[in-house]
């Protein structure tokens, strides 16, 4: 794989000339590339990228990461790969704190006295 050179030579000497005979036109010699075909190269993972950021703050989000396949890229019938090119992943699994409130006063209750002072619940 990969370009090469090959050569081919050839004699003047079917005949060879004699006397006056004209020496043979041309060259004695040719060369062209070969294997022109690529060498194969299999494709190698980058490393991982950095988690992303986190599509929640809490409750359960997720997260990705990458890599590529191009260390190196694959060449020729080199083979692609294996595996994914991302992975996600669980991330602020936490319960979201919620601070209480209080809901409206109810309405007023009975009277705990029909006349004079009492309390109202």
């Amino acid at each position: 794989c990969g370009t090469g050179q090959q050569q081919r030579t050839r004699t003047c000497s079917n005949p060879t000339p004699v006397g006056a005979g004209l020496a043979c036109a041309g060259n004695d010699q040719e060369e062209q590339d070969c294997n022109t075909e690529l060498c194969a190269v299999d494709g190698g993972w980058t490393e991982w990228s950095a988690w992303s950021d986190c599509s929640e703050t809490c409750g359960t989000g997720q997260q990705q990461r990458t890599r590529t396949c191009s260390n190196p890229t694959p060449v020729g019938a080199g083979s692609v790969c294996a595996g994914n090119d991302q992975e996600d992943q669980d991330c602020n699994t936490e319960i979201c704190a919620v601070d209480g409130g209080w809901t409206e006063w109810s309405a007023w209750g009975d009277c705990s006295e029909s006349c004079g002072t009492g309390q109202q619940q």
